[in-house]
C-alpha cells in the first residue's frame, strides 16, 4: 500500500473464498478439509505478479493485494487466472475433487487513497 500511495498508483485488493469449507469436511473428512486450503493457495500463486502478495487470511479464506493493477485488460487477465484456477478440480490425496471459488475485488484509485487514511483516523 505504501508504494502505491508514493507512486500514486492504483491498489487492488481481492478476497478469495473456497466455498462450502464445512461441507467438504462433513462430506470428505478433515483430512480433505484441510487440503483444499492448502491447494486453493498453491493455485493462487500462479496469477501473481512478481510485486503482488497473497496470504491466507482464515480458514478458506486468502487475501491478494495488487498494486498498480490499473488497467482494465490488466485486471480481466489477472481475474481469468484466478477464474482457471478455481475452475479446475484440486488434486487431493482421495482424488480429484470439484471447488468452487468466490471472488470479492476492491480497486482503490489514488486519489481515494486519503479517504483509506481518513477511515483509519476514525478506526483509531
Amino acid at each position: 500500500m505504501a508504494r502505491s500511495v508514493r507512486d500514486r498508483s492504483t491498489l487492488s485488493v481481492v478476497l478469495a473464498d473456497v466455498d462450502f469449507l464445512q461441507k467438504i469436511n462433513e462430506a470428505h473428512g478433515l483430512a480433505a478439509g484441510d487440503e483444499v486450503p492448502k491447494e486453493a493457495a498453491r493455485g493462487l500463486e500462479h496469477p501473481i505478479r512478481r510485486d503482488d502478495s497473497a496470504g491466507r487470511h482464515s480458514g478458506g479464506d486468502f487475501l491478494l493485494v495488487l498494486p498498480t493493477l490499473s488497467r482494465i485488460p490488466a485486471s480481466n487477465g489477472c481475474a481469468r487466472s484466478m477464474m482457471r484456477c478455481a475452475a479446475r478440480p484440486m488434486r487431493l490425496a482421495a482424488g480429484p475433487l470439484p471447488v468452487t471459488c468466490t471472488f470479492a475485488v476492491s480497486i482503490l484509485l489514488p486519489d481515494q487513497f486519503y479517504i483509506a487514511d481518513q477511515l483509519l483516523e476514525l478506526r483509531r
